[in-house]
């Protein structure tokens, strides 16, 4: 297959940016999508990859909210006895995660939460950052640094920890793409040749495993 073969506008696809789908329908075999700016799509098959927002599509309960805190220091000039190449996963909850960057920052976060918002999670960046850096410097007493940047997100886990591929039983005609949790890329590559199978009607054992209804 060539490269060309791969592109979707070289194949008739046109597309269209800063367009929003307001509303879509699953009847007799297709998919109804009305736009805000007027082109309105019919097909055999959608594709839904809109992370953890899809839940409020869906009334199957699929993903648990959390936010996660980061922050990183000016560039270090010396790391004493931790190495450049050394990482760190805590084994607990709530957990610390600690590396080097490239341009030689101290990069560390956790202190995950429940989420409930935006702004409680933005209001809590401050006191969240002041943690983990005691908590770094507790660990590492002798480097010396100062922070810079801090910051927070959230991020969607399941309860076994895969993504979500598949047809689900509320809209059959839609195919969903959702990779949750820390593994997302590595779904995403996973959920490209599933979906593609099942486009085209090809039937695979992997399939099961990301199922909706297990």
């Amino acid at each position: 297959m060539k490269p060309d073969e791969f592109n979707a506008v070289s194949n008739g696809a046109k597309v269209f940016d800063r367009t929003s789908v307001t509303r879509f329908t699953c009847a007799n075999g297709s998919v109804i999508l009305t736009t805000n700016r007027g082109p309105r799509i019919v097909a055999k098959k959608a594709i839904i990859a809109t992370g953890y927002e899809s839940q409020s599509l869906l009334k199957q309960r699929i993903v648990n909210l959390d936010n996660t805190y980061a922050l990183v220091p000016q560039p270090i000039a010396d790391f004493g006895s931790w190495r450049p190449d050394w990482m760190m996963w805590e084994a607990k909850e709530p957990y610390l995660y600690l590396r080097i960057t490239g341009d030689n920052r101290l990069f560390v976060g956790g202190e995950d939460d429940v989420f409930h918002s935006t702004i409680r999670r933005e209001s809590s960046v401050n006191a969240k950052a002041i943690t983990i850096e005691s908590k770094v410097r507790k660990l590492l007493p002798r480097m010396q640094w100062e922070p810079e940047f801090a910051w927070s997100g959230t991020f969607g886990s399941t309860k076994d920890g895969l993504a979500y591929i598949g047809p689900s039983p509320e809209y059959p005609s839609c195919l969903f793409a959702l990779g949750f949790g820390g593994n997302d890329t590595t779904f995403s590559s996973i959920a490209s040749d599933l979906i593609w199978d099942m486009v085209r009607g090809v039937t695979t054992d992997d399939a099961n495993l990301f199922r909706f209804d297990q």
